[in-house]
């Protein structure tokens, strides 16, 4: 739970002000209340953070701000500006059966955007990305044509779970698969339109023969590659 004020005096009284309010409605939903703190508040120059489990860990951890105290969990600090975030998007081969299956069953954003994915898959192939995510079907998750479109699911779906909590990328990047889910983050195409553009990707590269190989080629940075590129037409 984060708490912030124009200065110390200010964040002692904000915790001051949580832990009466606390007392008055000791059955509010903690995960709701730290979720409105970090979202819904303006964030000023002195902050705190607070890792609680509990009511009572709560409040302790609050008393112990508000006095000035030390405490596991309890964290201080100042802060100029939100800082820059990043996220990068993994390619294929981190894929494992059951991924995202907590996150589905936990998380009602997150199930929404895999069943509106799901249903896409449904639509095209007529099988459920789903159950092959989940290890429900015969088909593997190893099988190209359902690795890609299954770790796209997974990444998008994750974008707005942060996205949901406040947190927004001020750059994306991503490798193989994950370019498509980085593209997705920066307002290139919507959801479906990666989603379709995925599916066919993974189709065409699990149409190829078996037993190829990927080569790496390195180089020295600077312009020796571009000038390398340019005298041999590459």
């Amino acid at each position: 739970m984060p708490l912030s004020g124009k200065d110390d005096a200010a964040l002692k009284d904000l915790a001051k002000d949580y832990l009466a309010w606390l007392d008055a409605k000791p059955q509010v939903d903690l995960a709701d209340l730290a979720y409105s703190a970090g979202v819904m508040r303006n964030h000023f120059r002195q902050r705190a953070g607070v890792a609680f489990d509990g009511l009572e860990d709560l409040e302790a951890k609050l008393a112990a701000l508000a006095s000035d105290e030390t405490r596991d969990g309890l964290c201080r600090g100042e802060g100029e500006r939100p800082p820059k975030v990043a996220f990068l998007f993994t390619g294929q081969g981190s894929q494992r059966i059951g991924m995202g299956r907590g996150l589905y069953d936990s998380e009602p954003l997150v199930r929404a955007v895999l069943d509106r994915c799901d249903g896409v898959v449904r639509e095209v192939r007529g099988s459920s990305l789903l159950a092959v995510m989940f290890g429900e079907a015969e088909v593997s998750l190893d099988d190209t044509a359902w690795t890609q479109p299954a770790l796209y699911t997974l990444e998008v779906a994750l974008v707005e779970f942060y996205r949901s909590a406040g947190i927004k990328p001020s750059v994306v990047l991503g490798h193989s698969v994950g370019e498509f889910a980085a593209a997705y983050a920066a307002g290139i195409f919507t959801l479906e339109e990666g989603l379709r553009l995925i599916l066919a990707r993974g189709s065409l590269m699990g149409d190829l023969p078996s037993g190829g190989a990927m080569a790496a080629v390195f180089g020295p940075q600077s312009g020796s590659w571009r000038q390398s590129t340019r005298s041999t037409g590459g």
